[in-house]
């Protein structure tokens, strides 16, 4: 059984930078996996508190580049700093 990595958003652009499109496919297919995976159990979540607590349903965040933008640019900082 393959081994799975966990990549993350400097990883997806390391990969792009390099050249390497198979990497960079597998990254960003486990990092939007994760992404995706959390969002679902967030959503789950509120729903499950709606129905057992009568808790009101708060607005759902649209989705932000800019803070998406902003998360890619510290982990690139973060391994650059570790490198």
């Amino acid at each position: 059984m393959a081994e799975v990595q966990d990549y993350n958003i400097a990883d997806l652009l390391k990969f792009a930078h390099d050249g390497k499109p198979n990497d960079f496919s597998q990254a960003f297919d486990a990092v939007a996996k994760d992404r995706i995976g959390l969002a679902i159990d967030a959503r789950r979540e509120e729903i499950a508190n709606q129905m057992m607590n009568g808790v009101e349903e708060e607005e759902i965040e649209e989705f932000d580049t800019e803070d998406l933008a902003a998360e890619a640019d510290d982990e690139v900082e973060s391994e650059e700093e570790n490198e």
